[in-house]
């Protein structure tokens, strides 16, 4: 299989996004990263799966930022 290690800020939070999305990666604590594990048997569609739930939390993540700034200026 290929593994796909992702350094991210949260990756203990976007496995968890994931996981409630029926979408299972590992967050690796020692290392602080999360990653991503492919099998012989995983379809184009598995990989958008995990691509567009990445892209869900990542999008969240900056709404998230966005409003806090907008507190700190209001």
């Amino acid at each position: 299989g290929n593994i796909i290690t992702l350094q991210v800020e949260d990756p203990e939070g976007l496995v968890n996004f994931l996981e409630a999305k029926h979408i299972y990666i590992r967050y690796l604590r020692d290392k602080d990263v999360a990653r991503i594990s492919f099998h012989h048997t995983s379809t184009l569609e598995d990989f958008k799966k995990v691509v567009r739930g990445i892209c869900d939390w990542l999008e969240l993540k900056k709404k998230a930022a966005n409003l806090d700034r907008q507190r700190v200026v209001a």
